[in-house]
């Protein structure tokens, strides 16, 4: 429905469209008493029939009518027109922060400003009563004379309202900025939203978010379980004090963060006062060096190939360069955990995932295997001829003891909802530069292209079986043919490669108890 043109409770004209979210439409309107221009977000018609969205902009409006503050979009008036609602805001022009940030140069002393004013805002919602439970750098409006407004309170809630669940296995606000609590399904408070003031501050130091995974079930789980990456190692420029503040915001156990938003601004602001005093005496620090922030940001992160790209160069062991060195690579993943666990409450979720990731994990490292990933529902796992000559067997062997005891997991009791996950494991064996065995060097083999990729497309294969299975290249296989049954199950062309890779299904419940390696 075309809505420009239309006059609002007799008072609010509207005349553009400016933006669009996944509630509603937002619109420029004309305020005919006072002449100022209004912003009118109106919730998008299929949504104003569900009860669930109704109620979300209904908290909105609640929420928007107690907050009073330089800081925050203030909300002007509220209405219905054509059974749909709508609220009437202050029009900010301006842009979000991400696109202040976007492929400007921008101080360390400016972006630290821009975060103690936002906290400020904060911690006034935080004093009203009232926890943003969304804060987003999109949500996040830094007006053209450089003020901060922050908006889209539609998940703000009461602090004495709990649960982050709106139902079974449906989560709100937005997994890469959700705190440890949030994400577990563990009742809340405003710390979450210091958490999250700190996951946005460090994606505008380094132009990257400290968690990203495949899909939101791992973000999640990353965000309760892995500490972030080194702000300094992506963006030199960021001091060591500023980064040490980071990583307490950033911690797993709420009472260890700065305790309010105010307490945050204090010590954003003692950390700028000396960077801003040493440019105004014309010697600035290395840390007060401008940095350009690129922004390749896609909702659940970014890819590693994109992280590597702009870490600094390797030191590769004078013993190790120029040779290459045979490894094997293990990728297991429960492949259709997502469709399962749909209506399944989210702290079952973790538990079972909680689970999962520890056997596999016991079984890999327990055969010599090197954990590169384990978050959520997918692993990757690297077994080296460095380590055992046995690598490529030993790997195989990983495999099957991780599908007997996920396969015994699934019977237990508890687990019984989660009986229909099926584990897909694909292991591929390749030669690949040794320097990158290097401990500090094993997170970046993911991005090292045929080398993941390879192991990457065997396991995609295993989707089209029934069940749980194994598949493995025809190198693998040969190294573990005399230990483990197999037999050939399809060839698959490989981009770089000239020869189709053989492709071998393991008929893992049939080998022996007693393999003597």
């Amino acid at each position: 429905m075309d809505m420009i043109g239309e006059t609002l409770l007799e008072r609010y004209r509207i005349d553009k469209k400016i933006g669009e979210g996944g509630m509603g439409q937002v619109f420029r309107a004309k305020d005919m008493f006072t002449g100022k221009d209004v912003a009118v977000k109106i919730l998008k018609e299929e949504l104003s029939l569900k009860s669930t969205y109704l109620r979300r902009f209904q908290r909105e409006i609640r929420s928007g009518s107690m907050l009073q503050h330089k800081g925050i979009v203030g909300l002007i008036d509220e209405g219905t027109i054509k059974g749909k609602p709508f609220l009437v805001m202050e029009y900010v022009e301006g842009q979000n922060l991400r696109q202040w940030m976007k492929g400007k140069k921008r101080s360390i002393s400016q972006v630290i400003e821009k975060f103690e004013h936002i906290s400020e805002a904060i911690n006034y919602a935080h004093k009203s009563g009232v926890i943003h439970r969304d804060l987003k750098p999109e949500n996040v409006l830094v007006t053209y004379d450089g003020h901060i407004k922050i908006m889209d309170f539609g998940l703000a809630r009461r602090v004495d309202e709990t649960s982050m669940i709106t139902s079974p296995g449906t989560f709100i606000g937005t997994v890469v900025y959700t705190s440890p609590e949030q994400a577990s399904g563990k009742d809340i408070d405003h710390r979450c939203d210091v958490y999250a003031l700190g996951i946005m501050l460090f994606e505008m130091l380094t132009g990257k978010v400290p968690f990203k995974a495949e899909d939101p079930i791992g973000v999640l789980f990353q965000h309760i379980h892995n500490e972030p990456p080194s702000c300094t190692e992506l963006n030199p420029h960021v001091p060591p004090q500023l980064e040490k503040l980071i990583n307490k915001v950033l911690s797993k156990d709420p009472s260890k963060r700065p305790q309010t938003a105010a307490e945050m601004a204090l010590m954003l602001r003692s950390i700028r006062i000396p960077l801003s005093q040493q440019a105004a005496e014309s010697k600035p620090a290395p840390q007060q060096k401008e940095f350009k922030y690129f922004d390749d940001f896609s909702g659940g992160g970014q890819t590693e190939s994109d992280e590597t790209e702009k870490l600094p160069p390797r030191q590769k062991p004078e013993d190790l360069t120029g040779k290459d060195v045979e490894v094997t690579f293990l990728i297991l993943e429960l492949s259709n955990f997502a469709a399962v666990t749909e209506n399944i409450d989210a702290r079952s979720v973790f538990n079972f995932l909680d689970n999962f990731s520890r056997r596999i994990d016991y079984e890999s490292t327990r055969h010599g295997g090197k954990a590169i990933q384990n978050n959520g529902p997918k692993a990757f796992y690297l077994f080296s001829s460095l380590d055992s000559a046995k690598y490529a067997l030993t790997a195989v062997l990983a495999a099957i003891e991780s599908q007997r005891s996920i396969q015994e997991m699934r019977l237990e009791k508890w687990a019984k909802p989660f009986s229909r996950i099926a584990l897909n494991v694909g292991i591929e064996t390749d030669l690949i530069p040794a320097q990158f065995l290097k401990e500090e060097e094993l997170p970046r083999i993911i991005s090292r292209g045929s080398f993941y990729h390879t192991a990457t497309l065997i396991q995609n294969q295993s989707r089209a079986l029934k069940g749980n299975s194994i598949l493995v290249c025809g190198n693998t296989y040969e190294k573990s043919k005399d230990k483990v049954e197999g037999s050939l199950y399809k060839k698959i062309f490989v981009r770089g490669k000239k020869d189709p890779v053989l492709v071998y299904e393991i008929m893992w419940e049939k080998k022996s108890e007693n393999i003597q390696i």
